[in-house]
């Protein structure tokens, strides 16, 4: 008998089996290699699945541009759908695509969390984003937790409509990739994510109100959408913030004055973390709103770190932390670290504030190299000096952890001196 064939006999014959075995595994990864593998061992892992007795969740790594057909739709319903989608632009309507789209509907009326991730947003037949034609043939859908990377941000009014329970959604990389035209100008982005089905357009007119938000840009039509209800609890922004300063700067402005304030009785998380320097990041302009944010736990925001405070060699001592005289000849209370540790002791329920550097303005032109690595002033350095500097401090008034570039620093009562001061706490694990 050839070797070969008794051995894959024999897996198809035990590993089902064994997968049965697994009764506590409720959570399974499958990278499908379809160069790697037949069909057999395939379908022999599928049937495995579906013996598992508490799977729940799915994580689906598959090459949609393969036309083989994969039984996918065989798969047991889930509450938690992972799906990793190969490079391409353009996908036919084959197997492995159909087998996804039966098994959401499939499990419509259990799925609470589906993550769609891709190298490039993919549309099918030219003309549908993939996350569109996914959920064509669901009902009953109760999706708590959408997260999208590189996807369109198209949606149209009838997928919006499966969306009703959505409490929470995560887009990364959607806004600077375009599903239609990779070379499109900034011009043509733009437009594109301003249309009439842009994500967040369509998500205000059908009156769905998101309590957690997780995204990469921020355009008009998201400040919209944020200032036309009330709820939202969780809110990260990172990322680059727009190629051009002036651009970057107003809709910044326009996210604190309008949209912020709307959410000040109920947001409870706030990371605000822009690439680069600019009203991003915190100032006079965003002091007032993050005060009346009452119910705030966590505050993760950057500073603009003044230029004129550069540091040189001699002003460390020998185990890397500044001197004292550098602290006192830096220090300057009306730094922004100063000024928005004032703004965190206004916030009755603050636990943590996170404050970070960013990258210099200028370098949103450059092409290459790691801007936050060449900003010249050592932006943790200059947090450190002024959070250790800043006091005495009332500890009925400051409560809340500090922590910038992993370290962390809690209200501390010197020997040598009246009141509390911040220092690095080095006794309990913090990871």
């Amino acid at each position: 008998m050839d070797p070969y064939y008794a051995r894959s006999q024999s897996i198809k014959e035990w590993l089902p089996l064994a997968m049965s075995r697994l009764s506590k595994v409720n959570t399974f990864i499958w990278h499908i290699n379809h160069l790697r593998s037949d069909d057999w061992s395939r379908d022999c892992v599928i049937s495995g699945i579906t013996q598992m007795p508490s799977l729940t969740a799915l994580e689906l790594n598959v090459d949609l541009r393969n036309r083989d057909a994969i039984q996918l739709h065989s798969l047991p319903p889930v509450q938690v759908l992972s799906i990793g989608a190969a490079h391409q632009n353009s996908i036919s309507r084959n197997g492995s695509i159909q087998g996804l789209r039966e098994l959401i509907a499939k499990s419509s009326r259990q799925l609470r969390q589906l993550t769609i991730k891709s190298s490039h947003p993919i549309q099918v037949e030219r003309s549908t984003p993939l996350l569109c034609y996914l959920l064509q043939d669901t009902s009953h859908l109760h999706l708590k937790h959408l997260s999208l990377d590189v996807s369109s941000l198209i949606l149209s009014s009838a997928i919006v409509d499966r969306l009703r329970s959505l409490e929470s959604l995560s887009i990364k990389n959607a806004f600077r990739h375009t599903w239609w035209s990779p070379s499109s100008s900034e011009e043509d982005l733009h437009s594109q994510v301003s249309s009439d089905r842009d994500v967040w357009h369509m998500l205000m007119v059908g009156r769905i109100h998101l309590q957690e938000i997780t995204i990469d840009e921020s355009t008009e039509s998201f400040v919209a959408y944020l200032g036309s209800y009330i709820g939202l609890k969780v809110l990260v922004i990172t990322g680059a913030m727009y190629n051009t300063q002036a651009q970057s700067d107003v809709h910044a402005i326009e996210f604190y004055r309008n949209a912020l304030f709307t959410h000040a009785n109920t947001l409870e998380k706030l990371v605000i973390s822009p690439t680069y320097e600019g009203k991003w990041c915190f100032g006079e302009h965003c002091m007032r709103v993050l005060s009346s944010l009452v119910n705030l736990r966590l505050l993760t925001i950057s500073i603009v770190v003044d230029s004129a405070q550069i540091l040189f060699e001699d002003s460390y001592s020998d185990n890397g932390s500044p001197t004292t005289t550098t602290r006192n000849n830096h220090y300057d209370p009306s730094h922004p670290v100063c000024l928005l540790m004032q703004t965190g002791s206004t916030l009755p329920k603050l636990n943590m504030l996170s404050i970070r550097g960013a990258s210099l303005s200028a370098n949103r032109e450059v092409e290459c190299g790691n801007g936050r690595v060449s900003h010249p002033i050592y932006p943790d350095t200059q947090i450190d000096i002024h959070v250790t500097s800043n006091g005495p401090l009332h500890p009925s008034e400051y409560k809340f952890i500090i922590e910038n570039g992993g370290s962390h620093y809690t209200l501390q009562r010197l020997d040598d001196s009246e009141g509390c001061w911040y220092r690095q706490n080095y006794t309990k694990n913090w990871s």
